[in-house]
């Protein structure tokens, strides 16, 4: 097993016994600070060279995790001597400047080695006080800007419940990086929708976006989605209504953006597939009202059945290949709706057999890579089939 060098063997000492000692003289305390300086500068060539002696990316993953940990350690417990009474004004430059280079060495690794960095791990406690100040601040300046600019009270304390968690989390409770730059992000969203902002055009709709830009996965988020749902149902008073509601919250949800790699629950389904799940739940339920609403007599006639196309197509292929239809203007029927339902009442598919309309429509506005590719396949097939006449 390969080992793991501990690069602060000579800086951490150095720094935890000179703690220890009563103040010196200044001439001392400069040809020290630049020792320190010097053992810093070591450290991150050595951080830098012995990347490239690594056989594989799990110890080097190990190896710079490794010395992130000991530099969060030691970051806190510079704070924790800074925090500490003292009259001696040599004293705190001191301990000062052994949080700046610890500081700086965390800086280095961070940028340097970003795709090994534990984002997970805790952050120092000074990081964490720094970024719980500028939340408290930024908090009060977004709350009056939503009022001003008349957001919806509820989604407006919903984009704003990061912050007041951060703010009021113990001090017990162990605050990531992840959880702080996720604070972050957030903040510089929001004061671009403030910024962006037109006089009298309510900003409801760029809120929500935000929150699937930015992947806000949290069960506040999808709880107000469900009484917003709800509340646009209760309008709707026929079938066809109904269908358009949740069809028009799906199409939005489905073509929003979403920032690669960042949620605010990393281990919980991302929002954009938890709102698109619930949504086509909702339409399959309603398909299913509807059809029990209108379901034909038992007959034993042959002669009354429906005529149905048997296709050797999955729901997702059929659906790609109507919209492909409708798009490239070979379907002229503007009703995309009663174009589906058609496809619904008279083809059945290879896998479920009989078709439901909402099942349609749901993969209608999917853009999933893998049925995009059968179908090229399929038509290519088509294709050098009348090559070959």
């Amino acid at each position: 097993m390969q080992t793991i060098n501990y690069e602060l063997h000579e800086l951490e000492p150095m720094m935890l016994a000179r703690w220890d000692l009563p103040p010196t003289s200044k001439g001392d305390d400069a040809q020290f600070m630049n020792t320190i300086s010097a053992e810093a500068a070591r450290v991150r060539k050595a951080l830098t060279q012995e990347v490239f002696s690594f056989n594989d990316e799990r110890h080097l993953e190990r190896y710079i995790q490794y010395h992130q940990q000991a530099l969060i350690r030691l970051l806190d417990s510079a704070s924790s001597q800074m925090s500490k009474p003292s009259a001696n004004t040599q004293t705190n430059d001191l301990n000062k400047f052994f949080y700046n280079t610890l500081e700086d060495l965390l800086d280095f690794v961070e940028r340097h080695f970003a795709k090994y960095f534990d984002q997970d791990a805790k952050a120092p406690e000074a990081y964490i006080a720094i970024a719980r100040h500028d939340a408290q601040q930024h908090l009060l300046t977004l709350t009056d800007q939503f009022a001003l600019l008349k957001a919806d009270p509820a989604l407006a304390d919903i984009a704003l419940y990061a912050l007041r968690k951060l703010i009021s989390l113990p001090t017990t409770r162990e605050i990531t990086y992840r959880k702080i730059m996720y604070v972050k992000e957030l903040q510089k969203e929001l004061f671009h929708i403030i910024d962006s902002a037109q006089p009298d055009q309510p900003i409801d709709s760029s809120l929500l976006q935000s929150m699937y830009y930015l992947n806000y996965n949290s069960m506040r988020c999808f709880s107000w989605h469900a009484k917003y749902l709800a509340s646009q149902l209760a309008g709707a008073h026929t079938h066809e209504e109904r269908v358009e509601v949740l069809s028009l919250l799906l199409k939005n949800v489905n073509q929003s953006q979403v920032k690669p790699g960042i949620a605010y629950h990393p281990k919980s389904l991302p929002l954009k597939a938890q709102l698109a799940a619930y949504v086509a739940e909702e339409m399959e339920y309603e398909e299913r009202i509807f059809q029990l609403g209108n379901f034909p007599k038992p007959t034993t006639d042959a002669a009354t059945l429906p005529y149905t196309l048997k296709l050797e197509l999955s729901v997702a292929q059929i659906s790609f290949l109507v919209r492909i239809l409708i798009e490239t203007n070979i379907i002229v029927n503007k009703n995309v709706n009663e174009t589906l339902r058609f496809f619904a009442r008279y083809t059945t598919s290879k896998r479920s057999g009989s078709i439901t309309f909402g099942s349609l429509r749901v993969k209608y506005y999917e853009n999933e890579v893998g049925t995009k590719e059968s179908v090229k396949n399929l038509l290519s097939s088509m294709v050098k089939f009348i090559d070959k006449g």
